[in-house]
């Protein structure tokens, strides 16, 4: 009887586990909350895939105000809200390519679909 209880407790702490909402909040500028717990319980490769690319598919550095290129487009964003997932990165996806930061001597790059997708399957190699 000890044993029957000890494996219903366990089987519903993983159902309510397995309907957490711990996944990074900017995914719901792509997904619904919904289809993000749906894709955890039977894709969680692209919840990984799309958390990889949150982290990685774009860095911001700050730069010495002589070394910014006036050249360089412009973005306006907000860093403390940034989401890449927001921002339409479609002209820099084959080349990849530099932006200044509106106000700020930050830049945003942004590494190449090529680039990215080698850094990424470099990793998941790494994590398995």
């Amino acid at each position: 009887m000890r044993l029957i209880l000890t494996i219903c407790t366990v089987l519903l702490l993983q159902s309510l586990s397995a309907q957490s909402t711990d996944y990074d909040q900017r995914l719901l500028a792509r997904y619904s909350a919904e289809n993000i717990m749906t894709l955890q319980q039977e894709h969680p490769a692209i919840i990984d895939y799309w958390t990889y690319y949150l982290d990685h598919r774009v860095t911001i550095n700050e730069l010495p105000a002589e070394k910014l290129d006036t050249q360089l487009g412009t973005i306006e964003v907000d860093l403390n809200e940034f989401n890449i997932l927001d921002l339409d990165i479609s002209a820099y996806e084959e080349n990849g390519g530099t932006l200044r930061i509106k106000g700020t001597n930050k830049v945003m790059q942004i590494s190449s679909q090529k680039h990215f997708l080698k850094a990424y399957n470099a990793f998941k190699i790494s994590t398995k």
